[in-house]
């Protein structure tokens, strides 16, 4: 058997957040892959053309029906999977721009249909509620920039 192939990936993505009475709210999508359910921040693939930002922007309003401002980027996310999973077909070298968002608009009701649910989370049970190890580092990185943000100027 030889090896699988390789590829790879481009995606971006974004921390959406809210400010409320006792700590920022950040969004999370509920995705089902092979019978299982994951919270995850979210993402999608960068299209020819397009920038970072722009990708990012354009993914988190399509998973998550909401309009945002970006405010600051993250160091970006590496990581390799197999697709289709449990198989060894292709090997995905995929890299993830997050960037951290302000909410300015929408209706999470207005999500596509890769995503079940979208959820605003209190940031502290969003940390608790991710699914991947990277996901909850980055909330709580987005967790230490908002503390030190004033709660009326954003995130620079």
């Amino acid at each position: 058997m030889g090896r699988p192939a390789t590829q790879s990936q481009l995606s971006a993505g974004g921390i959406v957040y809210r400010h409320s009475a006792e700590e920022p709210e950040v969004v999370l999508v509920r995705v089902r892959q092979a019978s299982r359910e994951r919270w995850v921040l979210p993402k999608g693939l960068v299209r020819p053309g397009e920038s970072l930002v722009e990708a990012a922007q354009r993914e988190v309003e399509e998973e998550t029906g909401l309009r945002v401002a970006v405010e600051a980027a993250f160091e970006p996310v590496d990581f390799w999977y197999y697709w289709p999973p449990g198989q060894r077909e292709v090997r995905y070298h995929k890299t993830v721009h997050y960037f951290l968002m302000r909410f300015v608009g929408g209706d999470t009701a207005l999500h596509d249909h890769e995503v079940e649910e979208v959820r605003w989370f209190p940031l502290r049970e969003a940390i608790a509620r991710a699914t991947h190890a990277s996901d909850r580092r980055l909330l709580e990185e987005a967790q230490a920039r908002l503390r030190a943000a004033p709660a009326n100027g954003g995130v620079k």
